[in-house]
Parts: structure tokens; C-alpha cells; sequence
């Protein structure tokens, strides 16, 4: 891949989805490949957050977590790892037909966009805040629409069924995260932390 099939891709990315989803899905790549990415991922966000994050701990990420770069990047990866499973799973509960490998795949190549869009935003709110705060805005609405066609085409169903994966997913993950955190402290958090 050179680099105009690349920024051909990331346009494709933002603005035709569902075609980029194939493109990636295209994509010959070996498993160990996929895998190794996606540890490249989690290191990279762990590296970024623990940079912007030291003393920054709340309800879902103790201070604990976020003071220690390698606890940090542990749990970028554990969140990374169940987000893959459970929307491969959840898809297939919709009858969707998306492998492991294929959320994998996917994941990487918008986990590496996402992490380039967010040091374009730490730049920029360095800069200008307030541009920073609504190109994170909109970014963040426009990936959960781009999240959708992903997921529509890794399981090969229509957009309906992916928005109902995503949702499932993140329902099980707010249950999942709510279960750990009353079990990790021992009190259960309240409605407004969550």
C-alpha cells in the first residue's frame, strides 16, 4: 500500500464507510499481523493516555490504573479486546457473520485513525480550544456512524442490525464495568458515576 492508496483510504473512511470496511476486510493480512497491530494499538493509546492522564483518576478509571502506565495500558487493552469480542458476538446474535479476526481487523484500522485524530485534537485545543472541543465532538459522532458501517459490513447485514450490535455491546460493557468496579472497591458506584 502507497501512500495515495492510503489517504485515499482514510477519505474513503470518513466519507464512504461501507466501502472502506470492504477495502480493510480486503486486505490479505496475516493473523499474527492483525494481533501484532492491535498490541501496536493498545501500547500507542496506553503511551498517549498515560501522557495525558497522570493524577487523573474517577469512577471508571481508578488512580491506580491511571498512574501507572503499564496498569493503564493494561486496561486500554482489556477494554480493546472485550470490545472486539463482544461486538463479533453481538453481531452474530443478529445473524451477522463477521470473524474475530474480522472485528480485529477493522479495530486496528480505526483504533490507529482514532488515535491520529486525537493528537490533531490535542494540537488543535492547544492552539484554539474551542476548535479542538467541537472537532472532538464532531469526530466522535461521526465515528459512531462510521463504527456502524464497519460493523454493518463485517457481519454482512444491513445498518439496523450493526446499530443494535453497538448498542448491545456497550450495554454489556457499562454491566461488565459496573460488576468489576463494585467487586474491584467493594462498593458499588452510584448511578451519576457511571
Amino acid at each position: 500500500m502507497n501512500s495515495g492508496m492510503l489517504q485515499a483510504l482514510v477519505k474513503d473512511t470518513v466519507l464512504e464507510p461501507a466501502k472502506a470496511a470492504r477495502q480493510v476486510l480486503d486486505f490479505e493480512v496475516a493473523p499474527k499481523a492483525v494481533w501484532l497491530g492491535l498490541v501496536l494499538i493498545v501500547v500507542l493509546n496506553g503511551l498517549f493516555y498515560g501522557s495525558l492522564l497522570p493524577h487523573a483518576g474517577g469512577p471508571l478509571m481508578p488512580a491506580a490504573i491511571v498512574e501507572s502506565p503499564l496498569r493503564l495500558t493494561g486496561a486500554v487493552g482489556a477494554m480493546l479486546f472485550v470490545t472486539i469480542y463482544l461486538l463479533m458476538f453481538g453481531g452474530r446474535l443478529f445473524g451477522g457473520a463477521a470473524s474475530l479476526l474480522d472485528m480485529a481487523q477493522i479495530m486496528v484500522w480505526l483504533q490507529g485513525l482514532r488515535l491520529i485524530l486525537q493528537l490533531v485534537v490535542l494540537v488543535l485545543s492547544l492552539a484554539v480550544p474551542l476548535l479542538g472541543w467541537l472537532l472532538s465532538a464532531v469526530a466522535g459522532l461521526w465515528g459512531i456512524w462510521v463504527l456502524v458501517n464497519f460493523i454493518a459490513v463485517a457481519h454482512r447485514f444491513e445498518a439496523l442490525k450493526a446499530v443494535a450490535t453497538l448498542v448491545l455491546a456497550f450495554v454489556v460493557m457499562i454491566v461488565g464495568l459496573s460488576v468489576l468496579i463494585a467487586t474491584v472497591s467493594g462498593v458499588p458506584p452510584q448511578a451519576g458515576e457511571i
